[in-house]
């Protein structure tokens, strides 16, 4: 067995949490829940859960403005 399939599966799932804690931090959450990227079912309902929930970071400046739609 190769190690390198091994290293290359730890690789992505640094990356991988990394990118939810910078996610998580910009929402006005802790970044600790990033580590439930490692268990796979509770991360995609933890993701559907983050999409739904009020987010702290926009209680804390206001509304986002909405999306302007584009000029043809």
């Amino acid at each position: 067995m190769s190690i390198i399939p091994v290293f290359s599966g730890l690789i992505f799932l640094g990356v991988s949490i990394w990118c939810f804690a910078r996610i998580l931090i910009k929402a006005g959450r802790s970044p600790w829940w990033s580590l439930t990227m490692i268990l796979f079912p509770i991360n995609l309902i933890l993701i559907w859960v983050f999409a739904y929930i009020r987010w702290p970071i926009i209680e804390e400046f206001g509304q986002q403005p909405a999306p302007t739609s584009r000029k043809k």
